[in-house]
């Protein structure tokens, strides 16, 4: 059960782990980018692909399937699900059967079926942040994010130079 309170801030070593993206819009290209950046297996699902991941997939970054969903993919192989279709009954129905295998699920266009959210990432060097307004208040994130990776660069800064 959700409640207003927020979700638990976790971090999850995803290097290798296998993640499944139905959809290829924009939404999914930046779920890609953040997923990447920390080393995830990233598969994609979608009948058209957005040109950036068919760059990323050219580069081999990415695995991709140009088809549409199918009731057969099998998602109990994925660590985690992300819905991010323009469709938001099959995103739905993509949701409620990752759920069903016990697969943590992301659905890009209603968050009360989400286990988790994707925060906005401040990361310097080794130290990563997330930050996250449970889905209410992007903006408010997004200005959040770009004071702390301002403020963190500089702190790390000093503090090297203090060693």
């Amino acid at each position: 059960m959700q409640t207003e309170d927020g979700y638990f801030p976790m971090f999850f070593n995803i290097a290798g782990k296998k993640i499944l993206i139905v959809g290829a819009g924009n939404i999914a290209l930046r779920r890609i980018h953040t997923l990447m950046e920390f080393q995830a297996e990233v598969t994609v699902i979608a009948p058209v692909l957005k040109e950036g991941i068919r760059e990323l997939y050219r580069a081999g970054s990415v695995h991709v399937e140009e088809r549409g969903y199918q009731d057969t993919d099998r998602l109990r192989e994925y660590f985690m699900v992300i819905a991010a279709t323009d469709d938001a009954d099959l995103n739905r129905k993509i949701c409620r059967e990752g759920k069903m295998q016990g697969i943590l699920v992301n659905n890009a266009s209603d968050k009360s079926q989400c286990d988790f959210y994707f925060p906005a990432i401040v990361k310097e060097g080794n130290v990563v942040a997330g930050v996250c307004a449970g889905g209410k208040d992007h903006s408010l994130v997004r200005k959040t994010a770009a004071g702390m990776r301002r403020w963190l660069k500089e702190f790390l800064e000093r503090a090297e130079e203090n060693i």
